[in-house]
């Protein structure tokens, strides 16, 4: 992976996530078509909502997430 010189970039602090499937049908019904990770930010009032339509997005995601909590934190389960 490139690195990115991310000097002078605004950041937010995480205050949750949760991640859901996507159904077309109301209340969940049928079968699950996207996946939605749905992020709120500290202090800021609109939610980000990021939508996978396929699954090689969410494994990228997935290894990149794991590659660099390895890097940062260290060791299988570094520090919590």
């Amino acid at each position: 992976m490139e690195a990115i010189n991310l000097e002078g970039m605004s950041f937010f602090e995480v205050e949750s996530i949760s991640v859901n499937e996507w159904h077309r049908l109301p209340d969940g019904q049928g079968r699950p078509e996207q996946v939605h990770m749905f992020i709120q930010l500290k202090d800021v009032g609109i939610p980000i909502v990021m939508r996978f339509k396929s699954g090689k997005p969410m494994d990228e995601l997935i290894v990149a997430l794991i590659t660099h909590r390895k890097a940062v934190f260290g060791g299988k389960h570094g520090n919590s």
